[in-house]
């Protein structure tokens, strides 16, 4: 028995004199990997960072530019409606002018209408009631 427990121990610090130098290599070699990783997890944020500036910087130029095309745009859209309110105004103002010349054209109508009516009711007076017309100065007689 007292060679088992040797044997079993012989065993144990063989395994323990080739365990710890690999557990120490694995470890050295997990740290270098931990290592590496963090250089590369920063460099990729660096990248990721310069890119986004790089497209912000970017966008923001094309805002700038379409919003400076968006104006020249809308200015020239400004231009065109007042002139077309000029063209509309100027047509406007002369179916005004025409329909003020009918309106007067109607007043006169009116006016020798009601003229001649009553010239008409003052000649029926005349013949009715046997009256001379106020401004013939004639005598029915």
């Amino acid at each position: 028995m007292g060679l088992d427990v040797i044997g079993i121990l012989s065993v144990l610090v063989a395994i323990l004199g080739v365990c710890v130098p690999m557990g120490g290599l694995a470890l050295r070699g997990i740290g270098n990997l931990r290592k590496d990783l963090t250089n590369r997890t920063d460099k990729l944020a660096n990248q990721l960072e310069s890119a986004h500036k790089e497209l912000r910087d970017e966008l923001k130029g094309d805002i700038v530019g379409l919003r400076d095309e968006l104006k020249g745009d809308i200015v020239g859209l400004r231009d065109e409606l007042k002139g077309e309110v000029v063209v509309l105004r100027d047509e406007l103002k002369g179916e005004i002018a025409g329909l003020s010349d009918r309106i007067g054209a109607l007043h006169s109508e009116v006016v020798e209408t009601r003229v001649a009516f009553s010239d008409r009711v003052a000649r029926l007076e005349g013949h009715v009631f046997g009256m001379p017309l106020p401004d013939t100065g004639t005598d029915p007689a």
